[in-house]
Parts: structure tokens; C-alpha cells; sequence
């Protein structure tokens, strides 16, 4: 037979209450003391760090005390420097786009020219010259350069020795053309088409074709009234 025995009762558990725990052992003096240490250590740092910033400060400030007078020179400097730099250059586009075109050459006493009067054919050569030369004066004065240029190399090619004539050719070869407004940029415009007109119609008027002739004309005259060449034109052409 088999035995049955007993099963044992286990002890059941009881809760303890919290009082019956051993308290939490108090912070030992060493500790508060690490503590308090550490922050008197940084305190002291903070503070080195503000006096060394506080006397850096007071470094700089004792300098630029110091070097406070050659500061204001080296600024007054710049700004004397930069208005002069500025000046001179908004003075020197003045000239160039103002006074420049409206200069003349300075006056120069050119050398006699004496014509044998046994040669009428010099005196004719200088007479003509002499007209280029007004002629070339006139296109300088209204900016016509290439015309004026013209109008000296063939003065030059009639009187080689004439010195105004080489004076202002010189002056057309190195200085550039004037600058030119909007207004002298149309009137040039309209002028460079009447003359093509005029051109045209002579060619038509030499081929028998008066009809066209005329139309150039009258497409001129629209286009300058006051105009006294086409109107002498057309006067010719009318009176053939």
C-alpha cells in the first residue's frame, strides 16, 4: 500500500509595513562637501572668465583711446582721397561728353603761302584750297568728321604745303569724333537720307528719267522743307 501523506501548509506572506524598513542612510558629510566644492569651482570660473573678458575690454578700449586720433586721420583721409577720386572723374566725363565736342584747336600762325601771279594755275590750286579748307572747318563745327576729313585731304592734295590744312588734319587723325545727341543722331539721320535723294535724282536726271527725278526731289524736300539745294533742284529741273 501506498502512504498518502499530508500536504504541509506554507506560510503565507505578510505585508511588512513601510516603517519596518531600515531608513535610507543620510548623505555623509563628505559628499556635501564634494558638492559644494564643485560649485564654488565653477563660480570661480565663471568669474575668471567675465574678469579676463572685462579686461580685454578694457585692453581694447585704452587702444583704439589711444590710436583714436590717427583713426580720424586715416578716415578723414579715405573720404578727402575718394571725394577727389570722385570729382575728378565725374569732372572728367563732363569734359568729354560736354566740353570736348565744342573745342577748338588752339590758334596757330600758319606760315604765308605766296602764289606766283605768273602761275595762274597755282593761284587757282591755292584759292581752291583755301575753300576746301572753309568747307572742312564748317563739317568740324557740325561734327562731321569723315566729311571734314575728306575735305582736308583734298585741300592737301592741291597745296601740300598748306600748315592749317595739315594742323587740322592731324587733329581729325588722333582726336575721336564728338559724341552725339539724339537730336544730332536724327538731324544726321535725315540729312544722310537727303542726300542719298539728291544723289539719285542727279542719277536719274543724267539718264533722262525726269519723272523719277522729281519724285526723289519731292521725297527730299518732305523731308527737309527748308532745304535750299532741293529746291534749287527743282527749280532746274523744271526750267529743263
Amino acid at each position: 500500500m501506498v502512504a498518502v501523506l499530508p500536504r504541509r501548509a506554507l506560510p503565507a506572506r505578510v505585508a511588512r509595513p513601510a516603517s519596518s524598513f531600515p531608513p535610507a542612510p543620510a548623505p555623509s558629510s563628505e559628499a556635501a562637501g564634494g558638492a559644494v566644492g564643485g560649485a564654488g569651482l565653477a563660480v570661480t570660473a565663471f568669474a575668471g572668465t567675465v574678469w579676463s573678458l572685462s579686461a580685454w575690454h578694457q585692453r581694447l578700449a585704452g587702444q583704439v583711446a589711444r590710436h583714436q586720433d590717427a583713426l580720424c586721420e586715416w578716415a578723414v583721409g579715405c573720404l578727402v582721397v575718394g571725394g577727389l577720386g570722385w570729382g575728378g572723374l565725374a569732372g572728367w566725363r563732363f569734359y568729354g561728353t560736354t566740353l570736348r565736342p565744342y573745342a577748338r584747336a588752339a590758334p596757330i600762325v600758319a606760315a604765308l603761302r605766296f602764289a606766283h601771279l605768273s602761275d595762274p594755275d597755282q593761284v587757282r590750286r591755292m584759292q581752291r584750297a583755301t575753300d576746301l579748307l572753309g568747307e572742312a572747318t564748317a563739317y568740324l563745327q557740325a561734327k562731321r568728321w569723315e566729311w571734314a576729313r575728306a575735305k582736308t585731304e583734298e585741300a592737301l592734295a592741291l597745296d601740300p604745303d598748306y600748315a592749317e590744312a595739315k594742323v587740322l588734319l592731324h587733329r581729325l587723325s588722333t582726336e575721336p569724333p564728338p559724341a552725339l545727341t539724339l537730336q544730332e543722331q536724327a538731324v544726321r539721320a535725315r540729312d544722310d537720307r537727303v542726300v542719298e535723294l539728291l544723289g539719285a535724282a542727279s542719277s536719274y536726271e543724267e539718264a533722262g528719267r525726269a519723272d523719277l527725278a522729281r519724285s526723289r526731289l519731292e521725297q527730299a524736300l518732305a523731308l527737309d522743307p527748308d532745304n535750299a539745294v532741293v529746291r534749287d533742284a527743282l527749280d532746274q529741273l523744271d526750267d529743263s
